[in-house]
This record gives C-alpha cells, structure tokens and sequence, in this order.
C-alpha cells in the first residue's frame, strides 16, 4: 500500500469476502485506516522477526511462549488508537413514518462528508467512521459509550 489519493481510492490491497467474492472488501478504505493498518501490519511483522530469532537461537521455551502470545495480538484494539471519539446518535420513535429513512440519510451523508473533509486537515492523523445501529430505541447513549469503553465523546442527538 504505497499511496492513496484524495477520492480514496484502492490502496491496492485485495481482501475478498465470501458474500462478495467478485467485490473488494477494501474498496472504501480511507486514509486513516490504511495508516494504521500499515503501522500495525509493520509492528506484527517486526515481532515475528524477533520471534523467528528467538527460535533460531534456541531460546527458553518460556521466553518463546511470551514472545509467540505477544506477536498474536497483546496489543491495543484497534479502537484504543484513536484519541477522540464523536458519537452521534440518531433516534426516532416507532411511530416515526420517516426516521428510519433520516437516520440511513445521516449515517451516510455524515460518513462522507467526515471522510472528505477531515482528511483534508494535515493535523488530524487518524479518523475512522463506523456507524454502529441500535435497532432498541430504548438504549441509552451513554451506556452505548460505556459499552465501547470510550472515555471522552460528545453526544450529538437528533431526536
């Protein structure tokens, strides 16, 4: 993944799904996210150079056991790298003949327009959109932030 320009285009990796086998799963990556997929991608390997050293030199098991369960992923979720977090949630009553149809319209309209212009600002490193549905409309924001383990987010609410 040498570059990606402004209209995001294929970082030039290929991920396949089974659903979708003709359809790149990585067609809608931002830049963002293939910087920290880079960056992770980079240490995992990193690791499993050390842990091919270790094993070439014969070390103790137990230091092979530690530097195996590192290399499998001790580290931080994915979340965890970013250091702001805006969560905007968008609710409507059951008897709303349209808010389900706003809502879908924010999702997707506010996705684009995060991506194309916050991107754009040299400051910010990373940015990820990822909408996440409640279909219980009784669910509580905060308890959704809790759920996630955010520490800090603004609560945007279209009622």
């Amino acid at each position: 993944m040498e570059s990606l320009n402004e209209k995001n285009e294929n970082p030039g990796w290929t991920i396949l799904t089974l659903g979708f086998p003709k359809y790149n799963s990585l067609i809608k990556i931002n830049k963002s996210t293939a910087k920290i997929i880079k960056l992770i991608n980079k240490l995992g390997f990193d690791k499993l150079i050390g842990l091919k050293k270790e094993i070439l030199e014969g070390s103790d098991e137990e230091i092979l056991t530690k530097k195996w369960f590192d290399w499998l992923g001790n580290e931080k979720l994915f979340s965890y790298l970013y250091e702001q977090f805006l969560l905007i949630n968008c609710s409507y009553l059951p008897s709303s003949l349209h808010g389900y149809k706003f809502c879908e319209f924010v999702e997707t309209q506010l996705r684009i327009e995060l991506m194309e212009n916050i991107e754009k600002v040299d400051e910010i490193e990373y940015c990820h959109v990822k909408p996440l549905k409640l279909l219980n409309y009784k669910e509580c924001p905060k308890e959704m932030g809790k759920k996630l383990k955010l520490d800090m987010y603004k609560l945007v609410n279209w009622n």
